[in-house]
């Protein structure tokens, strides 16, 4: 019998901030005035979440290197991880270079991240080498390349550790664990940290894990896994970070899991999100737990402002009006800000053109200009208002399932629900493998293994930093598909996108 889990902490780590936070402001008092507005924001919210609960913020540090030095620089000097000031991720960018066409990582573009990781940021993800390749659009598990890509991983790894003991910075690395199963992962493990000195592992207190696919089932495994290493630094053990893992239909069985006792270590569960910053350009919603409990999961908020989108905003307008730093002054104005701005100012960058009246040679009164700040910022706060609103209902739903508020049966029906009800009676390691047998039968759930026999160079070269995910259902290739035969999702619900 496993332990009884202690209490969890959760955090939320919000990737694509320049972007979505809208940072990429043209001038410099723009840009200062979005980053105090959305560490404004952050403040209330904080003071309305959970205990155990953070919002950390994630940047990549090749392609938004720009952004992070523009956001420390003299004129604005609102750093990320001010803003973010619960703690600021900073990915690698190392698929972005392979995508981007960049034919090999050096070492000089490797320390150029580190130095931009050190510089702007409170954690960096290391260089992973990923034991996978892409063949087919099938993104198959390469078992006999789990030892290389570990020592290649550690040489990074180690590389990492230097230049950063160098720098005397206090960013804290997180290793990228890879593999697929307890043996392989552990192999994978042993290569990444074989290179560090004894004081270097001794810093080690957070790993995060890469996945062989990317599903539910997936997930619960990848947990499970995690919690049996040992190859892996003790203190390291108590902070998991899962990449790209955003969606309930995945976060909802590991913690399933987590409450059932297994990685009773385990203090500290992150995961990264782009989707929960993109739900206003996309103009989807978490539901409350309320309406999640009824099963009303989408409000069709449509193109065109009437009742119906009114009355969300209302719901949107009321949590945020007792912020210190409100700027509305009723539900209209608010609304106004918003994408149904009835005169098409539907961009922080139109109102603000619109109130200034600057002549054709760009001149403008100082009145004008106080007056076009502040209809900036009214179109800012109320995007931001959006998204950390739906943040914060997303952790509330997370945290409401660890205290047994909400049910399976909130997040899942048909078979999943059979599944995963299953899942809640597993205690012991033995019953975990035969739950996960049971799983492989009557799903046809594996993950794409593909020998050396079949995988080229070129190939292998091409897919070191692939992130999409499939799995093979009844062992037919013509039928790969990134879902399992069995996941039903239904079309109309916004959580969709989070799954």
């Amino acid at each position: 019998m496993n332990k009884q889990r202690k209490s969890l902490k959760i955090q939320v780590v919000l990737s694509g901030i320049p972007g979505y936070f809208k940072l990429r402001s043209q001038y410099d008092d723009m840009f200062k005035l979005t980053a105090i507005s959305l560490r404004n924001c952050l403040d209330y919210l904080e003071s309305k979440m959970p205990a155990n609960t953070e919002i950390h913020g994630l940047f990549n540090a090749y392609i938004e290197e720009v952004m992070a030095r523009r956001s420390a620089s003299d004129p604005i000097n609102e750093p990320f991880a001010k803003i973010f000031h619960r703690g600021m991720h900073a990915d690698s960018g190392g698929l972005q270079m392979i995508t981007l066409s960049k034919k090999e990582i050096t070492k000089e573009d490797r320390e150029k991240i580190y130095k931009t990781q050190a510089a702007y940021s409170d954690y960096a993800m290391s260089f992973d080498e990923i034991p996978s390749v892409f063949k087919d659009k099938i993104k198959y598990y390469l078992p006999h390349t789990v030892e290389q890509k570990g020592i290649e991983s550690g040489n990074h790894l180690k590389e990492q550790y230097d230049f950063f003991d160098n720098l005397k910075t206090d960013c804290k690395i997180i290793p990228i664990v890879q593999g697929w199963g307890v043996e392989d992962t552990d192999t994978f493990s042993k290569g990444l940290f074989g290179k560090l000195s004894p004081k270097q592992l001794r810093t080690v207190d957070m790993i995060a894990s890469g996945f062989a696919v990317g599903n539910a089932y997936g997930t619960v495994r990848r947990i499970y896994d995690m919690c049996k290493l040992t190859a892996v630094p003790k203190k390291a053990l108590k902070k998991f970070h899962l990449l790209g893992v955003t969606g309930f239909k995945r976060l909802i069985p590991a913690l399933q899991l987590i409450k059932n006792g297994f990685a009773s270590q385990l203090e500290v569960l992150s995961f990264d999100s782009v989707k929960l910053p993109m739900c206003y350009v996309n103009g989807t919603q978490i539901p409350s737990i309320e309406d999640l409990i009824v099963g009303k999961t989408r409000i069709n908020l449509g193109k065109q402002r009437n009742a119906i989108t009114e009355q969300y905003w209302q719901r949107i307008y009321d949590f945020w009006k007792d912020d210190p730093n409100f700027v509305f002054d009723d539900l209209n104005d608010f609304i106004e800000h918003s994408y149904y701005n009835k005169d098409g100012l539907i961009t922080g960058y139109r109102q603000y053109n619109h109130y200034l009246q600057a002549d054709e040679e760009g001149n403008y009164t100082a009145e004008n200009k106080v007056i076009a700040d502040l209809h900036f910022v009214k179109v800012l706060k109320q995007e931001q208002y959006y998204i950390l609103y739906h943040v914060y209902n997303y952790v509330n739903i997370l945290e409401s399932f660890l205290e047994d508020k909400l049910k399976l049966e909130h997040f899942f029906d048909g078979k999943d629900l059979e599944i995963f009800s299953s899942l809640a009676q597993v205690k012991t390691e033995d019953q975990f493998e035969e739950w996960f047998r049971y799983v492989e039968q009557v799903t046809g759930f594996k993950v794409p293994v593909m020998d050396e026999n079949f995988v080229s160079n070129d190939t292998i070269a091409k897919s070191i930093f692939g992130d999409d995910v499939a799995f093979i259902a009844n062992d037919d290739r013509k039928k790969s598909s990134t879902k399992s035969k069995i996941v039903k999702q239904d079309d109309t619900s916004v959580m969709d996108s989070l799954f």
